[in-house]
């Protein structure tokens, strides 16, 4: 049967490509395609692990999102401690934003947002709690607007889930979404001053601003091939 999830990282990845045809910067799609191909066939490659290995292939996934957490997660909060900001350009470098080995802010937090769900739903308490709240923590030192609004999404697809399927007990449910708001909270007040100011600009982004340009890109690529 098709893959609609596949089927969707496919095509992204098949218009990043074609895009290089009419993009005015070469360089930089070529750089973003590089990304995209790379979640193409790492999404291939999960799914037909999963087909192949079944129950036991889905434990190895997740012990692999687990420790890849665990060690980004770790990376970026020591950045942002030593006061290292180091990043792909200078504006990563005046904004304080963290990231790890020169990893491109937004793309590390993304990666993080996607493994949570594999720390929140663990069944041992110490990933549920404490490797979540890692995760938790370093996507917002990240500074990225778009992991953290993924993560307000996601709340609301993890109670949903809660409500309508979950087998865990309520208090470890209670127990692991307080670990996550605490973890908020406090990479909250430890935020540089400039990674708080970008933070806090979400919901105007969001109801009236652009996006950093995206949304006017995005309505100028509609009215030159809409």
């Amino acid at each position: 049967n098709a893959n609609p999830a596949l089927i969707g990282i496919l095509g992204i990845s098949g218009l990043v490509a074609a895009s290089l045809l009419w993009t005015e910067t070469p360089v930089e799609t070529s750089a973003r395609l590089v990304t995209f191909v790379g979640l193409a066939v790492t999404s291939v490659a999960l799914a037909g692990a999963l087909a192949r290995l079944g129950d036991r292939g889905v434990r190895c996934i997740e012990q692999g999102l687990i420790a890849g957490a665990i060690i980004a997660s770790c990376l970026v909060i020591f950045s942002r401690f030593r006061g290292d900001f180091a990043g792909a350009d200078e504006f990563q470098r005046l904004t304080e934003r963290s990231s790890a080995g020169g990893a491109d802010p937004n793309d590390l937090a993304l990666l993080l947002a996607v493994a949570l769900p594999a720390c929140l739903w663990s069944n041992r308490w110490q990933v549920r709690y404490l490797v979540s709240a890692l995760a938790i923590t370093a996507i917002v030192f990240t500074g990225s607007r778009g992991a953290v609004a993924s993560l307000g999404v996601g709340a609301i697809a993890a109670i949903f889930l809660i409500v309508t399927t979950s087998e865990q007990s309520l208090r470890k449910i209670v127990q692991a979404l307080a670990a996550a708001a605490g973890a908020v909270w406090l990479a909250w007040i430890l935020l540089p001053a400039a990674v708080l100011e970008r933070m806090k600009s979400i919901p105007t982004e969001l109801s009236s601003g652009s996006l950093t340009n995206r949304t006017s890109l995005w309505q100028a690529a509609w009215e030159q091939f809409g």
